[in-house]
């Protein structure tokens, strides 16, 4: 076969092939011996494949490396040294902006430059790097995770499934402290309460052990939703058992009480209105004006 200048004879393919041609020379005797050289920039090699591999590449981001599977294995690049053990369970890093202690990996970790760590998983961990800090007990049960950068700080805790918090706030500024942009909380499986400039929301029960994701709650959450109280500006709504119950106060003096099919209350600033059974009986305010309702069409 010929691809360009690169031209490969194969016999008992994939078992013995050899490649000339365009800068490339290849030659295998699969699993036994396999050299692949590019120019002069690039060797690769494996002898009874995957005990021993090896990689040498020139030029800038070139290194080298090897592996005996699966005692040993190092690999030497621009600036940083590895050395693996029983890869991947023991490996020893050490570069111009980091170290690091992989023994045994994932039990122990350790590295300090760019990134700061400390595991004894799944006991105890903690991990520092720019502007982002996180520790955890007792993986995945307790973990909790800071994030800042330009223009915003963020702390989320997680203790599962009873407790999942977060926040969300302004960078602080000369002249004081961040301003709250958003806060989550829920206590598995009683409440969860969403906070924002202007509003707020508290919903029971909240049987989802996460955080409120948008299409659990769209789909879902209205089946085990006792009550709900949301809160703005403009003014309060609650509701309880499913919408059966609901009551409404507006900052402008209105309000709405209903129990379905029972009752309804209506009150505003002008006068109000009641009725029974959806309207079977009810009355009317309006000024010095009122009008009473029997049945559904007598009205006088």
């Amino acid at each position: 076969s010929r691809i360009n200048e690169a031209e490969t004879r194969s016999w008992l393919w994939p078992v013995v092939s050899r490649t000339r041609g365009g800068g490339h020379d290849r030659f295998r005797v699969f699993p036994i011996y396999g050299v692949t050289r590019f120019r002069l920039d690039v060797e690769n090699k494996f002898i009874l494949w995957p005990i021993w591999t090896s990689v040498r590449r020139q030029g800038p981001g070139g290194g080298s490396g090897f592996m005996l599977f699966p005692f040993v294995g190092h690999a030497a690049m621009a600036g940083q040294e590895s050395w693996m053990i029983v890869p991947p369970l023991t490996r020893f890093t050490r570069s111009d902006r980091l170290r690091e202690v992989n023994c045994p990996w994932p039990l122990f970790q350790w590295s300090a430059g760019d990134i700061d760590r400390l595991y004894f998983w799944p006991v105890w961990g903690r991990k520092s790097m720019e502007g982002v800090d996180s520790r955890f007990v007792l993986w995945p049960l307790y973990r909790e995770r800071r994030e800042a950068d330009a223009d915003r700080r963020r702390h989320t805790v997680r203790l599962i499934p009873l407790l999942a918090c977060s926040s969300e706030r302004a960078a602080p500024q000369a002249s004081g402290g961040g301003e709250l942009l958003e806060r989550r909380l829920k206590v598995w499986p009683l409440f969860s309460t969403h906070r924002w400039p202007g509003g707020f929301r508290l919903q029971a029960l909240s049987l989802s052990p996460f955080l409120d994701y948008e299409p659990v709650e769209r789909n879902w959450a209205r089946l085990w939703t006792l009550y709900t109280r949301a809160s703005s500006p403009a003014g309060t709504e609650e509701e309880w058992l499913w919408g059966l119950v609901r009551r409404r106060r507006m900052a402008d003096g209105c309000g709405r009480l209903s129990v379905f099919p029972l009752l309804e209350i209506e009150r505003r600033p002008d006068g109000g209105s009641w009725s029974l059974f959806k309207g079977l009986l009810g009355a009317k305010r309006a000024g010095v004006r009122r009008t009473f309702r029997v049945g559904y069409a007598l009205e006088w």
